[in-house]
This record gives C-alpha cells, sequence and structure tokens, in this order.
C-alpha cells in the first residue's frame, strides 16, 4: 500500500461496520419511517403504505379485525372522521384513532376510502374500535394521567393473557413497571418457574461462555430480576443474578463492552465484529443494578467502573453514541435508543452530569422515534425512559411529542406492535407498556430513586424540545454570534452546525475574531474557523503550534491543536475564489508544506509523557497529524532519530487508539531504512501480531498487513509467523481472506508453516464468525486449493531472522 493509499486510510479512520442486523432481529436494515416502509394502521387491522402526503393505501387487513370485510388491500384511505388528510397522514390518522376510542367518540371510526374497484369512488365506511379511558391525555403524561392508566391496564392485561413476554422479557418489565400487585405476583410466580431464573448449582456456570447472542437474551432477563429483586426483595432470584452478573463481568472486553456475545475467553475480545453499545446497554444497567441488590464482588466492581469511566470519557457533552467502540457522532441526537438507555444508565450509576446530558439528547431525538440501524425497535422503548430520567416536566414534553404513536401502534387486540415483528418476537407490548409506566417510577429504569440533582429545569426542557427550530435562529447570526454559539451551546449538533455556517463569512472578516479568541486560549472552539487562514496568514498556525507545546493548556484544546497542524492542509476549505482541485491536498501538492515547519513539534507532542493524559489522547492526535504530512524520509524531516522512534514506538504501542497504530506503522512503513529498524523492531512485531489482550479499541485498523508487509520488506523470515499468530484477530471472513491472501505473498517461505495454517482455519464451532452478509466465503475447497498453490510454489526468497535484522543498524 502506497503512502498515499495509507495516509487516505488514516484520514477515514473508525469507519463504522454497516453489518446487517437481521440476523438478530429479522430484520430488513432500512429505515422504518417514510413512504416507502410498511405502515401498522392501529387498532384497525390495516398494514398500509404512506404513498402521498394525504393518502395511505392499503397492503393488507388482518383477519377478524374491525377492518376485515370492510376494507380491502389495494384501497385508498384519504380521510379520517368525516376529514380529509391535510398534510401528515399518520399523525392525522393517530389522532383520530385516540378520538375514536372514548366514551365519546363510541368507538365508531369513520374512514373516506377510494375503493380499488368501482372508478375509485369516494365511500364512508365506518369501523368499530374498542373504547378505552377517558378523551385525551392531559398536560402531565405520563404522569398522572388517567388515560394513561387506562392504555396501561389494556396493554398488561394483555401481556397476562397472551403471555407475551417477549424474546428479551420486556413483557415482564412492563407488569413490573406497573407498580401493581396482581402483575407483580403473576411475574414472581413465573420467575419462580422459569429455568433461567432458578437458583444455579453453580453461580459461575456462565463465566467463560461465549452462547451466541448471550448479550441480548441474558442482558434483558438479568435486568428482570434485578427490578424485580429490588422491587420485592424476593431473595429466590438473587443466586441467578448472580450467575449472569459474574459471567457479564467477566465477558466484557477491556474497553468494558460487550458485543453480541461475551468476549472470548482466548483473545480477551468481543467476537464478530466487536463491540455495540446497543447490546452493552442493557447489561451495563443490569450491573448497576445488581450491585444495589447486594450481588457483588471485585470483578463485578470493576466492570461497572470500566463501562462507567468508558462512556464518561468519551461521550458525556461530545455527541451521541455511535455504533461500535467510535467516537462521539455530533450530528444526530439519538441511535436507536441509546442515548435513553445511557441516561437511565448515568442515573443509576450515579453520574449526574452524564445522566442530565443524555436525558436532553433522549428528549431531542423525539423527531427521529422510527429510525434506527437495522431496525428501530429501541427507539420508542429507551428515548422515552431516557427522556423521563431529566424528571416529570421533561417527560410529559416529550410524551406530547410522540403521544401520536401509540394510537398508531396499538392493535384490535389490545396489544402493541412493530411492524419488523409482527408476531411479539422482541415483545413489544412490554417495551410501550414500560414507557407507559414511566410517570409511575417504580423501576430503576423508570427513575426510581432518581437523584434530584439531575432533574432539567424549564428553561432546559424548552431549549431542548425546541432545539430543531432553534436551527433556524443560526441563519441570520453574525460571525461573533456563531462563534458563541460553538463555545457554549448544549448541543454538540448545534455547535458543529454553527461552525459550519461560519463558512458563508469571507476570511478578512473572521480574522480578527479568530485571532482575539487564539489569544484567550478559552478552549477548543477557540480553534474554529483556523484551517481556513492556512496559505494566507500562515503566522496563525505559529500560534497554534505554541498551543501544542503549552503544557499550561488544557489537554483537549493541545489535541485539538495538533489535529489543526497535521489535518489543515488536506481538510481546509477550498474558497469560492480559489482555483484547484483536490489533488492540490495530497501529495504532490503544495498545501501541506507550510506544516513540514511543525513536523518536529507534533514528534516531541508524542514523546513526551504527559502524566495528565493517562489515554493518550494527544498522542493520538498528533500522531494522526504526522501521518498526515506525509512520508518524513522521503521530505527529509526526522532531526532527531531517537526522539522520532520514541514517538512512533508509542504509537504503536497505543491501547486505545487504533487509528494511532496505524498512525505509527504508517510514517515507517515505506521508506524506513533497515538500519533504523532496531529502534521500533519489538513494537513493529507487536502491533503488527495485533494480540494484545489490553487494547481496548481493536477493530478497524490495518497494523497486521502493513507491519508483516513491512517485515517482509526487510526479508525477514518471522513475518510468517507474526501474519500467523495474528489470525486469532481476524474474527470476520473478509480479515481472514485478507490474511491468507498476506500468506500467498510468502510463497515458498510459507511451505514450513502450512501446518499451523491449517490449524489455524479451522472453523471453531463456538466462534462462528458474525455479519456474514459482509463476508467472503472461505469453503473448505476453497482453502485446499490455497494450501496446493502454496505447496506448489519454488524458490523462496532468501531471508534473515528478526535478530538479524536488528543487528542492521547496531554494527
Amino acid at each position: 500500500m502506497s503512502m498515499k493509499e495509507q495516509m487516505m486510510t488514516h484520514r477515514i479512520s473508525h469507519t463504522i461496520l454497516l453489518v446487517a442486523f437481521a440476523a438478530v432481529f429479522a430484520a430488513n436494515p432500512v429505515r422504518a419511517g417514510g413512504a416507502d416502509a410498511l405502515q401498522h394502521m392501529g387498532p384497525t387491522g390495516i398494514y398500509g403504505y404512506i404513498t402521498g402526503k394525504r393518502i395511505f393505501t392499503v397492503k393488507s387487513v388482518e383477519k377478524g379485525s374491525p377492518a376485515d370485510g370492510k376494507i380491502w388491500p389495494g384501497d385508498q384511505v384519504v380521510g379520517a372522521g368525516r376529514m380529509p388528510f391535510l398534510k401528515r397522514v399518520r399523525f392525522e390518522f393517530g389522532a383520530t384513532i385516540a378520538k375514536a376510542r372514548t366514551v365519546k367518540g363510541k368507538g365508531k371510526l369513520v374512514l373516506m376510502v377510494r375503493r380499488k374497484t368501482g372508478g375509485r369512488k369516494m365511500q364512508r365506511v365506518t369501523l368499530q374500535l374498542g373504547i378505552v379511558g377517558p378523551d385525551t391525555f392531559n398536560d402531565t403524561a405520563p404522569y398522572n394521567c388517567p388515560k394513561v392508566d387506562a392504555l396501561i391496564t389494556e396493554a398488561a392485561d394483555y401481556i397476562v393473557a397472551k403471555k407475551a413476554y417477549g424474546r428479551l422479557q420486556l413483557g415482564l418489565l412492563g407488569l413490573l413497571a406497573t407498580g401493581e400487585d396482581k402483575y407483580i405476583k403473576f411475574v414472581g410466580e413465573h420467575l419462580h418457574s422459569a429455568n433461567w431464573a432458578k437458583p444455579p448449582k453453580d453461580p459461575m456456570v456462565l463465566v467463560g461462555n461465549t452462547r451466541g447472542y448471550a448479550s441480548w437474551d441474558l442482558g434483558y432477563k438479568m435486568l428482570v430480576l434485578t427490578e424485580y429483586h429490588l422491587l420485592t426483595q424476593d431473595k429466590y432470584v438473587l443466586p441467578a443474578i448472580r450467575m449472569y452478573a459474574e459471567a457479564f463481568a467477566a465477558g466484557q472486553d477491556a474497553a468494558g463492552l460487550w458485543g453480541h456475545r461475551m468476549c472470548n475467553p482466548k483473545t480477551g475480545r468481543a467476537p464478530g465484529y466487536g463491540v455495540m453499545n446497543q447490546s452493552t446497554m442493557p447489561v451495563f444497567i443490569s450491573l448497576i443494578l445488581a450491585r444495589k441488590c447486594g450481588v457483588d464482588s471485585p470483578r463485578i466492581k470493576e466492570a461497572v467502573a470500566r463501562t462507567t469511566e468508558h462512556y464518561a470519557r468519551k461521550y458525556i457533552g461530545k455527541g451521541a453514541l455511535p455504533y461500535g467502540n467510535h467516537g462521539p457522532n455530533s450530528k444526530a441526537y439519538n441511535n436507536n435508543g441509546t442515548s435513553g438507555s445511557m441516561a437511565v444508565a448515568f442515573a443509576a450509576v450515579g453520574n449526574v452530569e452524564g445522566a442530565r446530558f443524555f436525558a436532553r439528547m433522549s428528549i431531542a431525538g423525539y423527531n427521529n422515534i422510527e429510525y434506527g440501524h437495522a431496525t428501530y425497535f429501541f427507539n420508542p422503548l429507551w428515548n422515552a425512559l431516557g427522556a423521563n430520567i431529566g424528571g416529570p416536566e421533561a417527560a410529559s414534553a416529550y410524551f406530547k411529542k410522540t403521544s401520536w404513536l401509540y394510537p398508531m401502534k396499538v392493535d384490535w387486540k389490545g396489544g402493541y406492535t412493530f411492524e419488523q415483528d409482527k408476531n411479539e418476537g422482541l415483545g413489544n407490548t412490554g417495551s410501550y407498556l414500560v414507557t407507559l409506566c414511566s410517570g409511575r417510577n417504580k423501576l430503576y429504569i423508570t427513575g426510581k430513586g432518581i437523584d434530584k440533582a439531575i432533574l432539567l429545569n424549564s428553561k432546559e426542557i424548552d431549549e431542548t424540545i425546541n432545539v430543531h427550530k432553534y436551527m433556524n435562529e443560526l441563519i441570520p447570526m453574525d460571525a461573533n454570534q456563531l462563534l458563541a454559539v460553538v463555545e457554549t451551546h448544549w448541543s454538540p449538533l448545534i455547535r458543529r452546525s454553527a461552525a459550519w455556517k461560519l463558512l458563508k463569512f469571507k476570511r478578512d472578516e473572521l480574522l480578527p475574531l479568530i485571532q482575539k479568541r487564539l489569544k484567550e486560549k478559552s478552549g477548543v472552539s477557540s480553534l474554529t474557523g483556523v484551517s481556513r487562514f492556512w496559505d494566507k496568514h500562515p503566522a496563525l498556525f505559529d500560534e497554534v503550534a505554541a498551543i501544542l507545546r503549552d503544557k499550561s493548556v488544557a489537554l483537549d484544546m493541545r489535541c485539538a491543536a495538533a489535529g489543526t497542524l497535521g489535518g489543515a492542509a488536506w481538510a481546509r476549505y477550498v474558497e469560492p475564489e480559489e482555483d484547484f482541485g483536490k489533488a492540490d491536498f495530497y501529495e504532490g501538492g503544495q498545501l501541506h508544506k507550510p506544516a513540514l515547519k511543525y513536523f518536529s513539534d507534533l514528534v516531541k507532542a508524542v514523546a513526551d509523557d504527559e502524566k495528565n493524559d493517562p489515554w493518550g489522547l494527544l498522542d493520538a492526535a498528533a500522531g494522526g497529524a504526522l501521518a498526515g504530512l506525509g512520508d518524513p524520509y522521503k521530505q527529509k524531516l526526522i532531526k532527531d532519530k531517537p526522539l522520532f522512534y520514541k514517538a512512533i514506538n508509542k504509537l504503536l504501542s497505543h491501547k486505545h487508539s487504533s487509528g494511532a497504530r496505524n498512525s505509527g506503522m504508517t510514517l515507517i512503513a515505506d521508506s524506513m531504512p533497515i538500519e533504523d529498524f532496531h529502534y521500533v523492531a519489538d513494537m513493529v512485531v507487536h502491533a503488527a501480531r495485533g494480540t494484545d489482550r489490553s487494547y481496548t479499541v481493536y477493530r478497524g485498523d490495518n497494523c497486521t498487513e502493513v507491519g508483516v508487509k513491512l517485515l517482509w520488506r526487510f526479508n525477514i523470515q518471522e513475518a510468517v509467523e507474526v501474519c500467523l499468530d495474528s489470525f486469532p484477530t481476524a474474527t470476520r471472513g473478509k480479515e481472514r481472506a485478507r490474511r491468507i491472501a498476506l500468506f500467498e505473498s510468502f510463497g515458498a517461505n510459507a511451505k514450513p508453516y502450512l501446518p499451523r495454517l491449517r490449524d489455524a482455519l479451522k472453523k471453531d464451532p463456538n466462534n462462528k464468525p458474525e455479519g456474514s452478509t459482509k463476508d467472503i466465503s472461505l469453503n473448505q475447497a476453497e482453502v485446499e486449493k490455497f494450501i496446493q498453490g502454496i505447496e506448489k510454489s519454488t524458490n523462496p526468497r532468501k531471508t534473515i531472522s528478526l535478530k538479524e535484522a536488528k543487528q542492521a543498524g547496531q554494527k
């Protein structure tokens, strides 16, 4: 791989793996809202497509439902309640359903229908719906609301009658959330008979277990058990809670996260494509609650602390949770309910700042409640619970924005549906019942024992619920006002948008403001807009470099300064009057040249030991900047070899950033002479092998491929062994395919290692590669053909040992 390709790889670091989730939830990885998605049309029994702003077309009608025999597939519904739809079909239809399902409405729902047959003539069709509760929700809903209480009873009775617990046991969780004795007793009787809740003979029986999708299945089961014990003090479930808690504490990875399953005991890592925040959240919350139940141990305590630290360090105030162990998402308020579950977790563990921030993120996420990766199932559940963490007023504000969903999702039998899972496989009714019960505060996930310091005040709630409208207020702002927003607004998305709005101003207008803020060093926002002056006012970057060097400046600002120095050349906004293209930003162009003067500053920033930077944030930022400056050998940038290679070793040994390790390997991959190899030999081998169990980030890098190729460039025979050693880290088909291709490049030199290769390629029945839709098939016939090719290869390359390669520069 060329240096240019390496640089581009670095610049697109931490790419989120968009792997289909269908294997877990039998769901399509598409957005569930919008005109192209099948919609459940409330308790009518109709499923249809929104085919316009004022119409929906019937796809199917459930047998025995109110619409059965009255509405037919292909019919078009253009209005309800004797009024045509005006703008937003589902909102208007939901409001009409809610009005009909009251004593006053007598359950009568009138539809305006254009029949598929008969020339689309208009007909009025009356459906008889069930009657539930008063006419409307009151202003305090879901708190102290008779309408909500009626819906709770309807859903709870449905779960009991149908035993609609769901795969995730959300039906049981919903019954507990009611706080009503009859439902709690029902749950208790069920738990006393359920095999998964029985006291195990050995509480450690699941430690080291990597059964499929354990984080989903067992995580929600432990959530039910912990909430049940905290509600009833029934000691019967404590042994089962300990069994699950010890297993999960032992099964987290070094960052404190979980994937579809618990981590592989052999590697210390989550199998397949790694960890996910969605599967981590129920486990994390359950472990916190297990400790409240009195189930604790050093391992459990450390597990909770590790996960808490991870989320507090990386995401509070910075953005929504991404899919896995990546950086914060500043483009959205929520990712399929994880902002809500994060608010619940932080409240339970006692992190006030985190609970407040993610409660606000949950509230602001009301407008994408039916969107999510692979499925939106968790959005209605956790987002409402997250908003509730902000207190009754916050919950009511959120409920007003989302209450239209309940009449659209309730079915004609009294349960709740989810279009991608019609048969209660996940516990759809339980999901909605939990949220309806959030105003009762009977469970920790519904706000029990909330620290009053977490509660949001009226001003904060108003700012949060109207945050989407605030986007319009950015439009007329001048540069000074926008910079103030960048510095002070609570919302990462608004701060980001305000920074982008600065592009409408000419550089001459911004220059004095940016110079002033740079001198004040008020925070990361002080560097906003600096990149636009890369070639016009290079003296600004001397000030940025001074910030980088100044150890009295806050760490996050020094990290931002490093990123500005390394990334300004290729990330700089192209002004309208400028006449150059992308090629001018990269190798062969000139825009990066002014940054080369700061190469030594960046090297020193990495090489220096920072006592206040235990996670190596500055190393990662400065290392990425160095990699962005191009090949240091060809440009003759290395002035102090020992210092440079000290920095490289620190990057290669970085436990918390695959990007940092990539940067270190990229800098030396193409041009480092063998005479310098001894400086970094041990860490090159270590990073290329990639099996370090203490890595908290271990996905998304290409250190193995680049490192092995570096060793092979020096004709080091151990390159073959390092490649083989790395196979346990290749837990997906396409990664294993890349390893095989790498192994194939050794040709005849690989022959002595074929037995080891065969062993490495054996299928582990307990470690099936996940995300198979993206993987490359590696059937036995293809593997045998590949091995036979190596067996037939001749003329092995003359190699040297690793020891000899080290000695090349020490003579």
